[in-house]
């Protein structure tokens, strides 16, 4: 499949400064897109707009500050984005991290919860009337969701009180699958699409994909390590890709998720719970 191009449409993506959406925005700023990045550190962020901009020969990419574990910060941000009258064809959502602070952030989130799923309810919700008509919503989901057939677990309160480390990373990829599927029959409203993908293994620069885990990954799945990712852009902007409420994995075909895990209750259940949020 061709890469498309997408001349005149905008693009904001979290977690733009590093990893996976630092390559979605190579990806998207090659095809033409305005992109708009959103990072937490002015460093970080002009370091980043310059080489997507350089290896993308494309200038139309710029940064926003925005603090993804509170939500205050999301919605300074949707206030900045109506002030400047922006309008958004893509909305992707690929801030994360497995080795975060397990403490509560300002707001009495667990920051880790906070990043890898408030972050997305949040930005999604927020920026709903930022979204143009047909607009798409992709939340980045890694490979370990796909490789577990367990039951979603959704957390008691927002700071995750008594969840270890690796239960609150369970609970925060299994409610974002769960979040896009409770969103995908509201947006369809409104002609905006709502899926889950998975990127592949993709090199941030610092080792991570020299892990033994990322090899590990790499062996089970065959999927390479690359340093931007053609697959967004088809995702994020190709009219052929039509399916709501779907996670892709790195090929691009739909994945089943087990139904007796991800249910219509469970749906409303993480709803009324991210509203506390």
């Amino acid at each position: 499949m061709k890469q498309p191009k997408v001349e005149n449409k905008i693009v904001l993506i979290s977690g733009g400064t590093s990893g996976v959406g630092k390559a979605a925005a190579i990806s998207l700023a090659k095809a033409g897109a305005e992109v708009i990045i959103l990072g937490h550190r002015q460093s970080r962020a002009d370091a980043a707009v310059a080489e997507i901009q350089r290896r993308s020969n494309n200038p139309l990419i710029w940064a926003e500050l925005c603090d993804l574990t509170l939500h205050s910060d999301i919605k300074a941000l949707h206030e900045r984005l109506i002030d400047q009258n922006i309008r958004l064809d893509a909305l992707i959502n690929a801030a994360g991290g497995v080795t975060l602070p397990q403490t509560p952030t300002a707001e009495g989130v667990n920051t880790s919860y906070a990043l890898n799923y408030a972050a997305t309810y949040w930005l999604t919700t927020e920026l709903h009337d930022r979204l143009r008509k047909g607009a798409r919503v992709l939340n980045v989901l890694g490979l370990a969701l796909v490789a577990k057939n367990q039951p979603v677990l959704i957390p008691d309160d927002p700071s995750c009180a008594g969840l270890n480390g690796s239960q609150v990373i369970d609970a925060a990829f299994s409610n974002k699958m769960l979040f896009t599927q409770a969103l995908a029959g509201r947006y369809k409203r409104d002609g905006i699409t709502i899926n889950c993908f998975n990127p592949g293994l993709i090199r941030t620069g610092m080792g991570a994909d020299a892990s033994a885990m990322a090899k590990t990954l790499r062996g089970l799945y065959n999927v390479p390590a690359k340093s931007e990712s053609k697959l967004v852009a088809k995702l994020a902007l190709d009219p052929r890709y039509t399916q709501t409420g779907i996670l892709y994995n790195v090929w691009g075909h739909p994945v089943k998720m087990p139904e007796a895990h991800y249910t219509v209750q469970k749906r409303r259940d993480l709803l009324a719970f991210s509203e506390t949020l």
